[in-house]
C-alpha cells in the first residue's frame, strides 16, 4: 500500500513523527473504510440471496427457536432470583440472550435480515434480484413463525385451573408478577 492509496481516515494518516513502515503497519490494523464495509456486506448479501431454499428454511427454524430463549431466560431468572430491587434489571438483561443466539449463531431472524439481501438489490436493480428477495424474505419469515409452534409438543401441557388462571390475571395487574413454585401451581 502507497501513499496514495492509504486510508486517509485511519491515525496513521495524521501521524507525522512516524516512518513510513510505522504508518503502513498502523495502517493495517485500523478500522476498515466505508467502502470496504459497504462492499463486504453486499457481498454477503449476494451469498445470502444465492442460499437454497432448504438451507434459508432451517436457518429460520433455528433462529425462531432460538430466539426463544429471550422469554425463556428472563423466567428462569425471575423464579431463581430473591426479590429484591436489583432483580428486575438482570431479568431484562436476560432477554437478549435469544438475540445473541441468533446473531452469533448467523441465524436467519426476518427481523434482523433487511440491509444485507437489499443492498444487492439496490445495487444493480433487476426483476431477478428483487425474486430472490422476496423469496428470501418469505421463507425466512415463514420459518421463523413456525418454529414456535413446532416446538409447542415439547412444552408442558397440564391444565391450569380457572381459579389458578384468575389469580394470574388478578396478580398481573400488581406491580409485580407472582412467582410460581411449579408449572400452573
Amino acid at each position: 500500500m502507497d501513499d496514495s492509496t492509504a486510508n486517509r481516515l485511519t491515525p496513521a494518516s495524521s501521524a507525522d513523527d512516524l516512518t513510513r513502515g510505522e504508518r503502513k503497519a498502523v495502517d493495517h490494523q485500523s478500522r476498515p473504510s466505508a467502502a470496504l464495509i459497504h462492499e463486504t456486506i453486499r457481498t454477503e448479501g449476494e451469498r445470502e440471496l444465492e442460499r437454497s431454499g432448504f438451507a434459508l428454511m432451517v436457518s429460520g427454524l433455528a433462529a425462531g427457536l432460538s430466539i426463544g430463549f429471550s422469554i425463556v431466560v428472563p423466567a428462569a431468572l425471575m423464579v431463581a432470583l430473591p426479590d429484591t430491587p436489583w432483580e428486575h434489571i438482570l431479568t431484562s438483561l436476560g432477554y437478549t440472550v435469544g438475540f445473541l443466539i441468533v446473531v452469533l449463531g448467523r441465524q436467519q431472524l426476518f427481523t434482523e435480515n433487511t440491509l444485507m439481501p437489499v443492498l444487492p438489490l439496490l445495487q444493480g436493480p433487476s426483476w431477478r434480484r428483487l425474486g430472490l428477495v422476496l423469496r428470501l424474505w418469505a421463507i425466512v419469515l415463514a420459518s421463523n413463525i413456525a418454529a414456535p409452534g413446532s416446538s409447542r409438543p415439547s412444552l408442558p401441557t397440564r391444565p391450569c385451573s380457572i381459579r389458578r388462571r384468575r389469580r394470574l390475571w388478578q396478580s398481573s395487574r400488581e406491580r409485580r408478577w407472582p412467582r410460581p413454585s411449579g408449572p400452573c401451581s
